[in-house]
């Protein structure tokens, strides 16, 4: 468009009908297939399998799986425990609405959350020592406690004095 000197957009949907046809016979080539190379769309279900994040992971006695720190249990449509051998490789998927299921050997599992019961007894806070606690100076390892001694002045044995820490 430079060279045809167009320095306005009705300059350039005047010329855009030439040059398309131009291009066209210049650049066009057949394809060496008739047939159409897409696909048709997969169902919904493959969908939410394809465009998803997924996670491998190992099950355990019960089909429990652990994810994100919570434990699942992989529950069939019927509303059954599937029964999984133990260390079975579950592939957990968070398709993109957020929700969350399992796939075992092309078969889709709801995932239930498991409570953990409460522990019996609560657990006690670990004693804090004080020694974490003390401001230490970096260099010397020793406390920022600055107290200046008195100096006294003690003979020595030529009978001269000299400064002496007490």
């Amino acid at each position: 468009m430079r060279i045809a000197r167009i320095c306005d957009s009705d300059q350039a949907n005047a010329f855009l009908p030439g040059f398309t046809k131009r291009y066209n016979q210049r650049f066009a080539a057949l394809p060496l297939d008739p047939n159409s190379a897409f696909r048709p769309a997969p169902a919904s279900e493959q969908l939410d399998q394809i465009l998803a994040f997924k996670e491998r992971r190992t099950a355990n006695n019960g089909s429990v799986i652990s994810f994100e720190g919570l434990l699942y249990q992989l529950v069939e449509a019927s509303g059954r425990v599937a029964p999984l051998p133990a260390r079975s490789r579950i592939d957990v998927v968070r398709s993109l609405d957020g929700s969350l299921f399992a796939i075992h050997d092309q078969k889709r599992y709801s995932l239930t959350r498991l409570v953990p019961a409460l522990p019996e007894k609560p657990a006690t806070p670990k004693p804090v020592s004080t020694e974490q606690h003390k401001p230490r100076n970096t260099k010397r390892g020793k406390p920022f406690l600055f107290i200046k001694k008195p100096r006294v002045l003690l003979p020595n044995h030529a009978g001269r004095t000299w400064l002496g820490k007490s």
